[in-house]
């Protein structure tokens, strides 16, 4: 059975959640596959939660988007670097699925852009973590280190 919720309009929600542009200290939570709006068999994205994990933002969450599969050979080469950019930081030199990047810490660089007349928080690009900056860490039933789909993280992060 589902909740009510007749009376939320998410248009009235801030997209960008107040978050100004810069650098944070973050934690990818969770990531998924997803189809573009336009010509979603073609244009897929990986779609990121971070987590702000230090100083005045920390607990807001914004989402990157990784498009790795476009029609637009500028986008996927600005997806590439991304992707390379988060494997230099961690690495991680063939990953074959996103949740190895899940609970681990780095540095988003992020600006607010306007789309479709709101604003929206875009990653330009990754950073290692700033040191003495501690992650959250959620862990399972047992205590070990859980991945965000409450999966035992099998690299133990």
């Amino acid at each position: 059975m589902g909740v009510n919720i007749n009376g939320f309009d998410s248009e009235k929600v801030d997209a960008n959640r107040g978050i100004p542009g810069g650098e944070y200290q973050v934690v990818i939570t969770d990531s998924r596959l997803k189809g573009a709006k336009s010509n979603p068999e073609k244009n897929k994205y990986i779609e990121m939660d971070l987590n702000i994990v230090a100083g005045e933002h920390s607990g807001k969450t914004f989402r990157d988007r990784i498009n790795l599969w476009n029609e637009n050979p500028q986008a996927v080469e600005i997806a590439n670097n991304k992707m390379a950019t988060i494997c230099n930081v961690f690495g991680i030199r063939k990953p074959t699925d996103t949740e190895v990047f899940h609970n681990r810490q780095l540095t988003a660089v992020v600006k607010i852009k306007d789309y479709e007349g709101k604003p929206s928080v875009e990653v330009k690009t990754y950073k290692p973590k700033q040191t003495g900056v501690v992650p959250p860490v959620t862990v399972t039933a047992t205590g070990e280190p859980a991945t965000a789909s409450g999966k035992p993280n099998p690299f133990g992060i």
